[in-house]
């Protein structure tokens, strides 16, 4: 059984619009996500474009993050996972051989 989709339409800042284009695809989870509530086991992943933006589990780990609903004491104590940390600091050390 396939659940209904409608369509919204929102107005939203020009940069807004940049930053969210390379998660169009993620869009319906990231809202699920934002509200607290797992989508249903029948919605569907719209397919993935050709022109969709290969976006870096970091970012998106810190974005997974940041849309929750967070205490500030959470804020605070947030990491990135070891696998995340790791390619953070080999890619700090090639920042810093290149200066």
């Amino acid at each position: 059984m396939v659940s209904r989709v409608a369509k919204l339409t929102i107005e939203i800042p020009d940069e807004l619009v940049g930053r969210l284009e390379p998660l169009q695809n993620r869009l319906p989870g990231l809202l699920w996500r934002l509200l607290d509530i797992e989508p249903m086991q029948t919605m569907q992943q719209p397919p993935s474009s050709a022109e969709t933006i290969e976006i870096p589990a970091v970012y998106l780990e810190v974005l997974d993050f940041l849309i929750k609903r967070l205490t500030p004491e959470e804020i605070v104590e947030f990491k990135v996972s070891p696998h995340a940390q790791m390619r953070l600091q080999v890619l700090l050390k090639k920042t810093a051989l290149v200066h």
